[in-house]
């Protein structure tokens, strides 16, 4: 299992719903398909069994009659959580203003394939967070008074 985990936190003044949108905005524009530019794949708005929307990054291969056509890929999620539940009060300072949090978790799809793509998935989760401080995805969260508040990565 492989999974990215960024938190986000937004002020107080800020509406969580805002802020949750934002962060789904920024997925579902990121330009997936440029950071492996010779690896197909699609990028697709989804929706999860509880009926919230995802993005689903599906890695392509040439269909034969043993395997399919999907190779992978990694299923993009994003949540309100809350400070104080999740024990934040304690990691930051209690003076900060913060009105709560976004989880936002990339979930490797493993079924399909036949060779790792763990480089591939590396790659595009660097270039997501990479865009976050830069350009669209700086913009798109100062609009909507979001900060990046932790990142994680669980590799087992």
């Amino acid at each position: 299992i492989v999974d990215y985990r960024i938190n986000f936190s937004f002020s107080e003044e800020s509406s969580g719903d805002r802020a949750l949108e934002a962060i789904r905005e920024y997925t579902k524009s990121f330009p997936f398909a440029a950071i492996l530019p010779v690896q197909p794949l699609t990028y697709l708005p989804v929706q999860t069994t509880s009926g919230e929307p995802a993005v689903k990054v599906t890695f392509l291969r040439k269909k034969t009659a043993e395997k399919g056509s999907e190779d992978g890929g990694i299923l993009w999620l994003s949540s309100l959580g809350d400070v104080r539940s999740e024990g934040m009060d304690v990691i930051y300072n209690e003076s900060t203003s913060m009105g709560g949090v976004v989880h936002l978790t990339a979930k490797r799809i493993s079924k399909g394939q036949t060779i790792s793509k763990i480089f591939s998935e590396k790659q595009i989760v660097l270039a997501f967070v990479k865009g976050l401080s830069e350009g669209r995805g700086k913009d798109i969260l100062m609009q909507a008074g979001i900060e990046v508040r932790s990142i994680f990565h669980l590799w087992m």
